[in-house]
C-alpha cells in the first residue's frame, strides 16, 4: 500500500513547539532521526523513518498566519 507512488510521505503535526521538541528528542534517542530541523518560514519540520522504513515528516506551525513560507533552510538554533 505504501510503495513509492502517488503517496510520497506522511506528515504529522505537533500540537505545540514543546510537543515538537519532546517528539524530536524521542526520535533521536531511538535512532529514527538525526534531529535536524528545517525552517520553512511559517513552520518547522524534521524527518524520521518509521519502523517499516517509510519517511515521515513531523511539523510544527510557528506562524499561524502561514505567511512567509519559503524553501527549507536548516534551523541551526534548534540543534541542541
Amino acid at each position: 500500500m505504501f510503495d513509492r507512488g502517488h503517496l510520497d510521505h506522511l506528515a504529522l503535526a505537533a500540537a505545540s513547539p514543546d510537543a515538537f521538541e519532546r517528539l524530536r528528542r524521542r526520535l533521536v534517542e531511538r535512532g529514527a532521526s538525526t534531529g535536524s530541523i528545517d525552517d520553512l518560514g511559517s513552520f518547522h519540520s524534521l524527518w524520521f523513518d518509521d519502523p517499516d522504513g517509510m519517511r515521515v515528516e513531523l511539523t510544527v506551525i510557528v506562524d499561524g498566519t502561514l505567511r512567509g513560507i519559503h524553501e527549507p533552510r536548516p534551523l541551526f538554533a534548534a540543534a541542541r
